[in-house]
């Protein structure tokens, strides 16, 4: 069937089930926590737990062994396209 082939619908007006295509507003979905419910002003986020020293260190680890590991395989990609 060509594009020319298909007739052309109008959209059904606002409001109307007409033409199949009615869709329910969507719900606002209510937040389980509030800043108010902390006891603090709606422009401050809730309280953040402490991060221990570990972690920190963990993470620098698993940053600096990405980074190195990204370098090793673009030199050894450049290495298997490179017949030099």
């Amino acid at each position: 069937m060509w594009l020319a082939e298909v007739p052309f619908q109008r959209p059904a007006p606002p409001g109307t089930t007409e033409g199949g295509l009615a869709v329910e507003p969507a719900k606002k979905q209510q937040s389980r926590e509030t800043a108010e419910e902390h006891g603090l002003p709606s422009s401050h986020p809730p309280p953040e737990r402490p991060i221990p020293e570990w972690e920190i260190k963990l993470g620098k680890v698993i940053f600096y062994l990405t980074c190195a590991l990204s370098l090793w395989f673009f030199y050894w990609l450049n290495g298997i396209q490179c017949p030099c």
